[in-house]
């Protein structure tokens, strides 16, 4: 009977241990998803402020060149 428990505690903590490697495993694979797709986040973050800044800029430009061309317009005229 004694062997019969110590054989069952060793068979218990085997599992166990298989047990504590497979989530291991899970945890380390779904690191790795989460890092990946923070990754993406971040290119798509840096992306559209890219974006936002050339929109601006191109704004800015429009500004500019309308008001050169209607001082020129004043100019001409005069």
């Amino acid at each position: 009977m004694n062997e019969t428990r110590a054989n069952l505690d060793k068979k218990t903590a085997e599992l166990s241990k298989l047990k504590a490697i497979n989530f291991k495993q899970a945890i380390e694979e779904k690191q790795a998803i989460v890092n990946e797709l923070n990754q993406d986040f971040v290119s798509i973050k840096t992306k559209k402020e890219q974006l936002a800044e050339m929109l601006t800029s191109n704004a800015n430009k429009k500004k500019t060149s309308k008001k050169k061309s209607s001082l020129l317009q004043r100019n001409w005229k005069t």
